[in-house]
């Protein structure tokens, strides 16, 4: 019986806990208090600019040939996805016809 009460953790003496104070700190700890040291800032965490400083400053002006070169292929490589899309969308339709028709 006693090995029955020691799974049951979750039941626990109510006593043992009634004089903890969960808002003071624990004796010989050093608590941190929201005074002592800020909380960093989303940009600050994920190593980002801050919002108010321009994003980009490109350092030598970009010419028009380079910007359509780029969209070019920014363009091919999102035609590709949607054909690799597409092409998993007929096989799933296969798979769920043979589904349907191995269900008869």
């Amino acid at each position: 019986m006693s090995f029955l009460k020691k799974l049951k953790f979750w039941q626990h003496d109510e006593t043992a806990l009634g004089d903890l104070k969960l808002d003071e700190p624990l004796p010989g700890s050093t608590a941190i208090t929201p005074e002592d040291k800020p909380l960093p800032t989303f940009e600050q965490s994920m190593g980002m600019q801050p919002t108010n400083q321009p994003m980009m400053q490109p350092s030598s002006p970009v010419s028009l040939a380079t910007l359509e070169q780029e969209l070019r292929l920014l363009t091919s490589k999102v035609e590709t996805l949607i054909a690799k899309m597409d092409n998993m969308n007929q096989r799933i339709a296969n798979l769920e016809r043979i589904a349907s028709e191995a269900q008869r």
